[in-house]
This record gives structure tokens, sequence and C-alpha cells, in this order.
């Protein structure tokens, strides 16, 4: 233990505890446990760090000190798929949507060669340039290198169509789906792209029933009708299939809810 820190644990056994921790004395005692826990991080010992950065996050302050220091430890996978979520909600949650953005890509070692690689890739989006593209991304980081690439492609205005194609067989992650249920991909791709590779019954239904949420988007009701039969005949569990049908569902116009009770 450094100095600095056995003297700020020494002044916070002798301040008293307060009542209120927005107070004074709550606010003095934060900023020397924080002193101490920063040497104590320093020392390779960053529990505590750690843990008063998520408390201040909780508390409604920014996920951003506890997420870098996360990153810092090696926490790449687990930064980058909560950066990565939390850069979409960011403004309703008030905080930094870029800050989040480029942590989660930091997270995700997607640097600029990175870019400059999947803009190759972009020109022509293939399933044997996407398997070349992706040969020796670390396994612990494909499945967030993909949801980033997917970003960037859709950012770019990479054919959607193509995009899903060369991907999906490969891993069929949460960025692909909103592309499908964005109604950027046409149904029929996503049809297609099923055929050619082997799934579960929960997952062939979840992916038709995003098809069928895309087709509705795109103003397709009869491949809605078509998609939402062909998903609950696959024999995925009703429960998994009920919710996205309820979203469906409060989207959709009479005419389309008329063909849906048929």
């Amino acid at each position: 233990m450094t100095p600095e820190e056995r003297d700020a644990r020494r002044q916070l056994a002798e301040l008293p505890m307060p009542l209120n921790t927005d107070s004074d004395l709550g606010r003095e005692r934060a900023r020397i446990a924080r002193v101490a826990a920063e040497h104590a991080a320093e020392r390779g010992a960053p529990d505590e760090l750690l843990e008063l950065l998520y408390e201040e996050y909780r508390a409604g302050g920014s996920a951003i000190p506890w997420l870098r220091k996360l990153l810092d430890l090696g926490h790449r996978n687990d930064v980058a798929l909560r950066a990565r979520i939390r850069a979409r909600v960011a403004e309703r949650l008030g905080e930094d949507a870029e800050a989040l953005a480029a942590l989660a890509k930091e997270a995700a070692l997607t640097d600029g060669d990175w870019e400059l690689a999947l803009a190759d890739f972009a020109v022509d989006p293939t399933r044997k340039a996407w398997e070349a593209f992706m040969r020796f991304c670390p396994s612990e980081l494909q499945f967030e290198r993909t949801q980033q690439a997917v970003l960037w492609l859709r950012s770019a205005g990479a054919d959607p169509d193509r995009v899903y194609l060369a991907i999906a067989p490969w891993a069929c992650t949460s960025e692909l789906t909103r592309l499908v249920e964005d109604g950027l991909v046409d149904p029929k791709m996503v049809e297609a792209s099923l055929d050619e590779v082997h799934v579960s019954p929960t997952a062939r239904g979840m992916t038709l029933m995003s098809a069928a949420i895309g087709a509705q988007r795109r103003g397709n009701s009869a491949a809605v009708v078509r998609l939402v039969e062909a998903s609950w005949a696959t024999g995925a569990p009703a429960d998994v299939l009920d919710g996205q049908l309820q979203s469906l569902r409060e989207e959709a116009d009479e005419t389309l809810l008329a063909l849906l009770e048929q």
C-alpha cells in the first residue's frame, strides 16, 4: 500500500458516516474513497475502483468511466457489447453516443486497418469475402466484430441484401436482424439464406417472423401473412414468437390485421 493510499484510508476512518451522501460530508468521503481506490487499482487491486465507478453509473452518472476501466482490465467483449447497446439509446440516457460508439469499436479492436478491409468487402460482399475478412479474428471477438461490421456497412450504404446473404449463414447477430426488421433486406433473401444452413426450429421461426416484420415495413402484406404462417409452421415455441408477433400487430393497419386473423 502506498503512503497516499494509506493516508486516504486513514482520513476515511476518521470521517463520520454521513446521513445524506449528497451532503458536503458525503461528497468529501466519496472523493477520498475514490483516491484510495485509484491507488489500490494502481497496485493491482482494481475491484474497489470498479465498484465505485459502477455505483456512480447506477446513480445516474456516465457509464463511460466504468466501461473504460473494464476495458483497461481486458474485458473487451463485455465492454464492446455494453457500449454498443448503450450508444443506441444514448440520447435518452443523457450519454455521449459518439464516445460510446468509439469505445465499442476500440474494445472490438476495429481500427483503421480493419475499416479499410471492411471497405474492400463492401464493394463486393460475398460469403467467401466475409470468411476471408474474419479469418484471423480472435474467436472471443468474432461476435462483436460482426456487430460492428454490420453497423459500419449499414452506415456506408452497402447493399443490405448482399451483406445479409454473405454474413447471416456465418453468424446471424442482432444487428443483422435489425437490418431485416427495418425492411432493408428483401424477405426472399432471408428465406434463401435459411435454405442454405441448418438451424433449429426456434431460430428458423424467429428469423421468419423477423422477415415478416421487415415485409410489413416494406408494405408487402401478402408476404407478411405468408411469413407469419411459415414461422408458426416451424414448430418454434409460441412464447418465443408471440413477442415478435405482438410487435407486428401493433404497427399493422386494419387490412393487415384482418388478413392475420384469417
